[in-house]
């Protein structure tokens, strides 16, 4: 048996991160979720992740943009998502290098559309 594919996602707002994780897990994806950037280093010690998404608006000023940069760094082999509701956060993160965004709100469709984006 094949293990699930591990998604890793970073978002702090708990109604948003229970959405998230349920979607994926029934897509069959094992995700874990951290909600501040803080987190990050015990989270990536946890094994390797197919993908990652980012929301943009972190706490403890973390800025989503600055940690997905450094998981394309660190993981350069990991796909990493960025999400946000402010386009201008999304054309920030695009002017960053990091090409794959999803705007807030975003529907179940859009949702998986970014996984099989991913998944491709």
């Amino acid at each position: 048996m094949v293990p699930p594919k591990r998604l890793l996602i970073v978002e702090d707002t708990a109604a948003v991160s229970r959405l998230l994780s349920r979607s994926f897990e029934q897509a069959g994806y094992a995700a874990l979720v951290i909600d501040r950037a803080s987190d990050l280093p015990a989270a990536l010690d946890t094994g390797a992740f197919h993908a990652a998404l980012v929301d943009v608006d972190l706490p403890e000023g973390a800025d989503g943009v600055v940690v997905a940069q450094r998981l394309t760094r660190l993981r350069p082999e990991m796909l990493v998502v960025v999400m946000s509701g402010d386009h201008r956060n999304l054309e920030r993160a695009g002017a960053a290098g990091l090409t794959r965004v999803l705007p807030k709100p975003f529907t179940q469709a859009e949702l998986f559309d970014a996984v099989d984006l991913i998944s491709g």
